[in-house]
């Protein structure tokens, strides 16, 4: 696998994020359940997308340094998005 693309899948997991937040606004708004959360989890889900863009150009540019800070930010990212799919479980379970 080329170097490139190992870092650019490295740090696609936040735009994953980004996309499963938005998918879980989406199904909320259509579903009508979880109103009250959406508007902020769009939020969340800008910021996702914000983080892959700015991972992805420091992976390219920084030579040591980035794996401890992405590390952090990435474990920060995955707990909130098990928090979020807890606190959404209605919205998940009438997907049909």
């Amino acid at each position: 696998m080329p170097v490139w693309l190992g870092k650019l899948l490295d740090t696609g997991e936040f735009l994953a994020f980004g996309l499963f937040f938005s998918l879980l606004t989406l199904l909320a708004r259509r579903q009508r359940t979880d109103s009250g959360f959406t508007s902020w989890l769009q939020g969340c889900a800008v910021i996702q997308y914000g983080l892959f863009i700015l991972f992805t150009i420091l992976d390219f540019t920084m030579q040591s340094g980035f794996r401890s800070v992405y590390g952090s930010v990435y474990l920060l990212s995955l707990f909130f998005a098990f928090g979020v799919s807890i606190r959404m479980r209605r919205t998940i379970e009438t997907v049909r």
